[in-house]
């Protein structure tokens, strides 16, 4: 198991709204059907979101975590 995180720079807020929110959970299922990666608990703060993930092999969390950001800071 993993505990990833990822915060806005300058603690920036990065969800201001209900629709940002379920857009962040939007991609979230997004990239499961993509990678099929378990996550175990997430929780969503205004500028920062944590995930708990077990991924099946290695090499498997480096590109979950990277098309997640890559996907979530264009929208």
């Amino acid at each position: 198991m993993y505990h990833v995180l990822n915060r806005a720079v300058g603690r920036a807020q990065i969800f201001e709204k209900s629709a940002d929110y379920a857009a962040f959970e939007k991609v979230l299922r997004q990239a499961w059907q993509r990678s099929g990666m378990r996550l175990l608990a997430y929780t969503i703060l205004p500028n920062h979101w944590h995930l708990v993930v077990w991924p099946d092999k290695d090499g498997d969390l480096s590109s979950y975590a990277q098309w997640l950001t890559v996907t979530h800071v264009p929208r």
